[in-house]
């Protein structure tokens, strides 16, 4: 599942992005920070996450700002279409997609996806796309 940005957002308004994304609370413990970002931008509920991989980034958009962070890349299983409620100030859309379909779709440029999202995505892919 991927998300696209709100059009609100001061940095990459309207881009595709990963579902969620966030800062972890100091003093809150990492499931638990995920697990409130989750249930705050798509509205669901997560037994269970799994830490995939993390990495450093950082990107400039425009002359307006720059994300320079530690990304950390979990995964959940089971999520139920009918279940996503979307925080509209964060995603405005979302879709399901198989890697082949969204690998021809990054290849295509016809659309944008944050700079981050396409080195997870690629590490996620082992380095080939």
């Amino acid at each position: 599942m991927e998300a696209r940005r709100s059009p609100a957002k001061r940095l990459w308004p309207s881009y595709w992005d990963e579902t969620v994304a966030g800062h972890f609370i100091p003093g809150q413990n990492q499931e638990t920070s995920i697990k409130r970002r989750v249930f705050e931008e798509v509205g669901l509920a997560c037994d269970k996450v799994e830490f995939l991989f993390k990495f450093p980034h950082r990107s400039r958009y425009k002359n307006i700002g720059i994300e320079k962070e530690i990304s950390h890349v979990f995964k959940t299983d089971h999520i139920k279409r009918e279940a996503i409620a979307l925080n509209k100030d964060e995603v405005s859309e979302f879709q399901f997609f198989r890697i082949e379909d969204l690998v021809r779709r990054i290849n295509s440029a016809g659309e944008k996806f944050t700079p981050w999202f396409l080195l997870a995505f690629e590490k996620f892919l082992g380095g080939v796309y």
